[in-house]
């Protein structure tokens, strides 16, 4: 791969990645559908200082669940799915359901909405405030403003997932490389890579709104293509199918599963430290154990 394949690869990647409708992480799958909230009143930024979003089966919304759920019922880091700054609040990672209403403290009083649906994976509506109401509306895609259409926290997970994955599957090449199997090319790593997240990530949450289904849909795209095309790329190295989508599987699960574990060490970063700082030295340790054994082998191959 040359270095001008590689920047017009990279700057494709960047251009797809502003697009706000599409969303995922790592190679773990498209993530949640969101909602962005911006609040439109007549006088300044509003002061929002408490939201919450019922989920509801009904058009009435009678009966609902809370988004997120009383504090006594939910952990600290989960907050973080429901936050407001600057008069835009966002919500993500919410159970997928028909209908939806806002309950938010503002300005002193609390106020309900209508209740509204979702039509967008990652929608974002206008709320105003009339009277002692709010009125939610979604803001249909050709309606968006440039700053509505530029998400810079989607982005910015776009390119952390991004780095994840094309690290994490790097060190299984490594590994596979120093086994003594060579029959991929680490390039070929990187250009299939810089194809398959951006899929995941941008175009399959246009194609399937569940969540579950994009997840399992992500992951079945991840292994066929990446496979498909590892051994068409290396049929020179007189790969086989099997090693091609054994690779595909293995790189894949290595990637799925650590971030999820990623995900895990965040929530039991902020809600039991001394566990979570027990488990670092304990990974650090077998990390260094396996480093220290990999490097005795390649030492020893060489002498």
């Amino acid at each position: 791969m040359s270095k001008r394949q590689l920047f017009a690869a990279l700057a494709l990647v960047l251009f797809l990645s502003i697009f706000p409708w599409q969303r995922a992480k790592a190679d773990a799958g498209p993530p949640p559908p969101s909602m962005t909230f911006y609040f439109q009143t007549d006088g300044g930024t509003p002061n929002i200082t408490d939201i919450a979003l019922r989920v509801c089966e009904t058009p009435t919304c009678e009966q609902f669940t809370l988004f997120p759920p009383p504090e006594e019922e939910h952990e600290p880091w989960e907050k973080i799915w429901l936050t407001c700054k600057d008069g835009h609040c966002l919500a993500a990672g919410m159970p997928s359901r028909k209908y939806y209403q806002l309950v938010v403290q503002l300005n002193g009083q609390r106020l309900l909405s209508n209740v509204f649906t979702q039509k967008s994976y990652s929608a974002k509506y206008h709320v105003m405030v009339q009277g002692g109401a709010l009125q939610v509306e979604e803001i249909p895609l050709s309606d968006y403003t440039f700053f509505e259409f530029v998400d810079p926290w989607l982005f910015f997970l776009f390119w952390l997932a991004l780095a994840w994955t094309l690290g994490v599957e790097a060190l299984v090449w490594v590994a596979a490389d120093a086994r003594g199997w060579r029959k991929i090319k680490a390039n070929h790593v990187l250009i299939v890579n810089l194809i398959s997240l951006p899929v995941i990530w941008l175009v399959m949450p246009l194609l399937v709104f569940d969540v579950r289904l994009a997840f399992a849909a992500g992951e079945a795209f991840a292994f066929l293509f990446e496979g498909g095309a590892y051994f068409i790329l290396n049929r020179a190295a007189r790969i086989s199918v099997k090693e091609a989508f054994a690779f595909s599987a293995i790189a894949n699960l290595t990637s799925l599963l650590t971030a999820l574990g990623a995900v895990g060490a965040l929530a039991l970063l902020f809600t039991h430290p001394a566990a979570f700082l027990v488990l670092l030295l304990l990974l650090l340790a077998a990390c260094g154990t396996w480093v220290f054994i990999s490097a005795r082998r390649q030492y020893k191959r060489h002498r």
